[in-house]
């Protein structure tokens, strides 16, 4: 018997091997990408933008700070200048009350149109994107340097439309809510645990073990009994699928207690590291 489960276990870790590293770098993708998201929503929070601005944030400018991220961090002068290109943006945007602040934009004007057409993809729908966007962005510039006195100094963009407050990159963000017990369900698997996957047509359910979680907590690996990748899930997709009856804890690997008291300091060690980057 330990011969056989020796040689089992050499085979799931081989394919495991060759399945993880594939999905760290999709975790760290994802990671970097909610980072750059919740860096442009802080600036464009209680603003509205035309719906051109919109979509050069969304798309392009998420796109260009998650490969920052990745490459060189979200600390690295890269990341800080492309977050001033898009602060600088905003401001241009702006109503100009002063003859100081239309002087401003007229000098600062060239120099910003250069960099926020550099790095462009070079696809037919990021070039749609950005034709759209210059036209825009003259139509704004326009407006902004004709504004009046009694302006109001909170609006981005004067006679455009107001755009949803939800982002519309590509589907990634969803409505906040609360989490629930399906989600602490899912923060408490453990590696070795099986779920049951319901098929569809009333097909017989799948068993598969959770045999990898990704560090950035963003992919959860579930394998075969030969360690063949059988189902990759986020930990929102899978706590969808226990809210919705498709996906059960079929056995677990670790007693009760034991999961309850991990899940709980694992809890704490998420809640201290704010505090602890603020100290330090």
């Amino acid at each position: 018997l330990d011969t056989f489960l020796d040689a089992e276990r050499a085979g799931f870790n081989q394919q495991l091997a060759q399945t993880v590293p594939l999905l760290i770098a999709q975790d760290k993708a994802a990671a970097a990408r909610d980072e750059a998201v919740a860096a442009i929503e802080a600036r464009i929070a209680g603003r509205t933008v035309a719906p051109e601005v919109r979509a050069f944030l969304d798309n392009d400018c998420v796109e260009r700070l998650a490969a920052i991220d990745l490459e060189q961090g979200s600390e690295s002068s890269a990341w800080e200048r492309q977050l001033s290109l898009i602060d600088d943006l905003l401001i241009s945007i702006r109503p100009k009350t002063s003859v100081t602040a239309r002087k401003r934009l007229i000098d600062t004007l060239p120099e910003l149109l250069l960099r926020i057409n550099q790095s462009w993809a070079a696809d037919d729908e990021a070039q749609v994107r950005r034709q759209a966007l210059l036209s825009c962005l003259l139509n704004l510039h326009i407006g902004s340097m004709k504004a009046h006195a009694s302006a109001t100094a909170g609006t981005d963009a004067a006679a455009q439309p107001a755009v949803p407050e939800a982002s519309a990159i590509s589907g990634a963000t969803v409505a906040e809510r609360e989490p629930d017990e399906f989600d602490d369900q899912v923060q408490a698997l453990v590696r070795g645990d099986w779920c049951a996957f319901k098929g569809a047509n009333d097909q017989a359910a799948v068993l598969a073990r959770l045999a990898w979680r990704a560090p950035q907590r963003k992919r959860l690996l579930f394998s075969y009994r030969d360690g063949k990748t059988a189902f990759v899930h986020t930990p929102e997709s899978l706590a969808g699928g226990f809210r919705a009856g498709a996906i059960t804890l079929a056995i677990e690997a670790a007693p009760l207690f034991e999961r309850a008291m991990a899940h709980l300091i694992d809890r704490r060690s998420q809640a201290s590291k704010p505090v602890l980057a603020a100290a330090a």
